[in-house]
């Protein structure tokens, strides 16, 4: 399992060095808000656009909706956006008084003029006038609500674990597919399996200084394979079940909860059960 962790660590470094010359222009610039949109809001006239866009192989909608006028002179929206794969799901309702709209589209129509975004340039572009007005506004709670739901991965697995019930069940996380399958019972073990697939990095979106002196390197990496191989006790799948479970992130209806609940997410607590209790199989390796 030391192997297993320490190639995984690799990845990662990859992952993180390469990021650094992500170019998300493309995926920023998708998932806007139009200047139609912006155009109907400044009247709160009906209005709906929706988006999709993806990155890292994770593919993402937003829908934005104007409502329109409330009873009390203030324009409401709507927008919902959904990371399907991962099961990710969030909406928040703004309502904008005359005088915010006033401060939000002339900031958000400047935003729009930006076309280039990277992840490196990300500190400069927090630091923008415009772009600091817009999410003062859409963070101002006394204006937007939001609402994001549980971000439960593992739900199934852990209800078919408790009777070592034959299933499988993949979630797609970026280039990485994690596949967990229940193989059945062996005597008193249950057989559990984690499948494991890296894909190669797509460089389609990768700029900047950097990109030609790992260049060589990512395109001679190729798609690898891992599996763990378990057999757990019944006391093993308690405490594995119970493991899964610690890592659900609840429902949140405020921003100041958002950081709490991903907190919940630490895959190393597995990471670590699953070196003490299983063997680590390397089907593409010498």
């Amino acid at each position: 399992m030391k192997k297993y962790l320490l190639l995984s660590f690799a990845f990662l470094f990859t992952f993180k060095a390469s990021a650094q010359m992500l170019d998300v222009s493309n995926y920023v610039t998708s998932m806007q808000m139009s200047e139609e949109f912006l155009k109907n809001l400044a009247a709160c006239s009906p209005y709906e656009e929706s988006k999709s866009s993806g990155l890292a192989n994770v593919e993402t909608a937003v829908t934005y909706k104007i409502i329109g006028l409330q009873d009390n002179g203030n324009c409401e929206v709507r927008i919902d956006s959904d990371a399907g794969e991962m099961n990710i799901s969030a909406y928040q309702i703004c309502s904008f008084s005359k005088e915010t709209l006033k401060q939000f589209i002339p900031a958000m129509l400047n935003v729009l003029k930006n076309k280039n975004y990277t992840l490196e340039n990300l500190s400069e572009m927090m630091q923008n006038e415009d772009n600091q007005t817009v999410m003062s506004i859409m963070m101002d709670e006394e204006i937007c609500s939001i609402h994001r739901d549980a971000f439960d991965m593992t739900k199934n697995v852990r209800e078919k674990l408790r009777d070592c019930e034959k299933f499988s069940e993949t979630q797609k996380l970026g280039p990485t597919e994690l596949t967990r399958e229940i193989i059945g019972r062996n005597g008193d073990k249950c057989l559990f399996n984690i499948h494991i697939l890296q894909k190669k990095p797509d460089l389609s979106s990768i700029s900047g200084e950097l990109v030609e002196q790992l260049k060589d390197m990512l395109e001679e990496m190729s798609d690898r394979y891992y599996d763990i191989k378990c057999e757990f006790s019944p006391s093993d799948i308690t405490t594995y079940i119970n493991i899964l479970e610690a890592q659900v992130v609840p429902a949140i209806d405020s921003l100041d909860d958002m950081q709490k609940g991903l907190e919940n997410m630490n895959p190393q607590m597995e990471m670590n059960f699953l070196q003490e209790h299983c063997e680590a199989v390397f089907p593409d390796l010498p």
